[in-house]
């Protein structure tokens, strides 16, 4: 995504502490929205959901702190672009699975981290699919011991060839299918696993990631064969998308 097609706003530390930042830009191209916001758990209160004018769940109510302050961050984040949109009384409400329910003339997407949400959102007009996801980088020691649960010995092969640190590309891999899985549920209306989708072709020099579906998919639902994801690394973590139409 050329930054030459961005519109920017940062705003900074909430009077309370709990947002440490915000971020705001606009993709003109593909009219789609983007937020980011920083956050400190330890300046959560639950007081904070009445504050931003957010619904709390029953499921989240009963959470533990992390898990509250990670939904909260999460719906800030859609706020401010909602806010953006003009749509002021718009909320992201919570599915049969725990899967963010958007405005019927809206798409959208959420992820988090410990201290970082982000989210997407475009009219539904625009894109027919849309799926963010972020990651902590996933710690050297522990990539060998979870990458078979991620990706098969080709995909492996495939992410050794590449001159980057593995325990990145693994990462990128992991956050990939996730945004794959989140653009396709709509669809498909069920979690998959990931096996499901398969690296076909791994760019460094595009920031871009190809992802194949298994022939299970393609035979039952109406979805592309092959679906490119961008990627970013920064600050320690890792940022994909994808947006588009099946």
């Amino acid at each position: 995504m050329s930054t030459r097609n961005l519109r920017t706003k940062k705003y900074m530390r909430s009077s309370e502490g709990f947002i440490r930042e915000v971020t705001y830009w606009f993709d003109f191209v593909h009219q789609t929205h983007f937020a980011q916001c920083i956050f400190d758990v330890q300046k959560y209160r639950r007081t904070l959901y009445t504050k931003y004018n957010i619904q709390l769940p029953v499921n989240i109510h009963d959470a533990v702190i992390k898990r509250q302050s990670e939904f909260l961050a999460g719906r800030l984040t859609a706020s401010i672009i909602f806010q953006q949109m003009g749509e002021t009384s718009a909320q992201v409400m919570v599915g049969d699975h725990r899967e963010p329910i958007w405005p019927h003339h809206l798409i959208g997407s959420l992820s988090h981290t410990d201290d970082t949400a982000v989210c997407s959102i475009t009219e539904r007009a625009n894109q027919r699919f849309i799926g963010i996801d972020i990651e902590n980088i996933i710690a050297t020691h522990t990539a060998e011991k979870i990458g078979r649960q991620i990706i098969n010995l080709q995909e492996k092969k495939l992410l050794l060839s590449l001159n980057f640190p593995y325990e990145i590309l693994l990462t990128i891999v992991f956050s990939a299918k996730e945004s794959l899985f989140k653009a396709i549920y709509p669809i498909v209306r069920h979690y998959l696993d990931f096996n499901t989708s398969m690296v076909s072709d791994f760019s460094i020099s595009n920031n871009c990631i190809t992802l194949k579906l298994n022939e299970y998919l393609l035979k039952r639902y109406d979805l592309n064969k092959f679906y490119c994801i961008s990627w970013k690394v920064q600050f320690g973590k890792v940022f994909t998308f994808l947006e588009g139409w099946h």
